[in-house]
This record gives structure tokens, sequence and C-alpha cells, in this order.
């Protein structure tokens, strides 16, 4: 009995961990203005953003606007200036990665962005999330795509970089 017990225990823990990416992946989110597409190819995890507009359009922060944080604005305005491009490419070792049910993904660790090339910026993660937002008037599924760019050691800052779609404006394959 014992010994059942403790098999469901592992089974359990691994279907609500997620599985790694032995698969392939093919998912994305688009509005009018713009796309991102996670898919692999070979042995990588692609995050590919296409983004018309550069950076004009480009999300530099997440979170609550206050007083305190107009400065990790301003370094974030900078640092991130980069993305004033078309499409920005960062990759995962698919042995980085792991899927969830629906649009759930997660890579950690040390990534590469492949464009723009020479960036001087890292990536350390991508994870996506679900949530369900309801006021009085609406309800809507939301997708949003977290990414994590840091700069270089010497002057180290971390951006958390959030994509929300509603996920009627979501895709996978």
């Amino acid at each position: 009995m014992r010994k059942v017990i403790s098999s469901l225990a592992v089974i359990l823990i691994l279907a609500v961990c997620g599985h790694a990416a032995d698969t392939d992946i093919h998912f994305g989110c688009g509005t009018q203005e713009v796309g991102i597409n996670i898919y692999t190819d070979g042995e990588r995890v692609y995050f590919r953003l296409e983004n018309p507009a550069g950076f004009s359009n480009f999300p530099i922060f997440s979170g609550t606007l206050t007083p305190r944080t107009m400065n990790m604005i301003e370094a974030s305005l900078l640092d991130l200036k980069v993305f004033d491009v078309d499409v920005v490419v960062a990759s995962w070792e698919k042995t980085q990665c792991k899927t969830g049910k629906n649009f759930l993904l997660q890579c950690r660790g040390a990534g590469k962005i492949e464009q723009p090339a020479d960036s001087g910026l890292r990536t350390f993660g991508i994870s996506t999330s679900l949530e369900h937002q309801e006021n009085m008037d609406v309800s809507a599924d939301v997708v949003r795509i977290n990414w994590g760019v840091d700069t270089a050691e010497t002057d180290y800052r971390h951006h958390y970089i959030s994509f929300p779609f509603t996920q009627d404006r979501c895709w996978s394959r």
C-alpha cells in the first residue's frame, strides 16, 4: 500500500510540474501591432517577436508606476533601446524548457539573444501564464508571455518584460 501511495505521489508531482519540452512546440499570439511565436527547431526553443513599430511599441516596464520606479524606467529606456528592430529572437536549449497544458511554457537558465546580434544583453528565462480577468462588465482569459532580459554583469539590471494577449489572439499547433 505504501509503495502504491509513493508511486501515485511521484506521478502527481510529475503531472503538476509539467514535462520537458521533448516534443515540438509551436504557438503564438498576436495583434495588429505585434506578434510572438514560440517554437522548437532542432534542439532549441525559440522566442520570436515581430514588432514593425520597433522600440516605440516595446514594453519597457511591468509593474506599478510610482516615483521610486522612475529610475528603473529610465534605465529600461537606455538598456532596451537595442530592441528598436522589426524582429527580436532569443533561444534556449530544449533541456532548459518544460511545457504544460494549453499555452503554459517555461524556459529557465541562460539563453541566447540571437537577434539583434551583439546586443550586449542576456536572457535568463521566458514563461507564460494564464489569467482570468473579470470585472462587472466583461471578462477575458489572458495569455501573458513574460521574458527576462539582463544587462552586463558590471552594471547589472534585470528587466521583466511582459506581453499580454487575450486568449482569442493566441493559437497553437
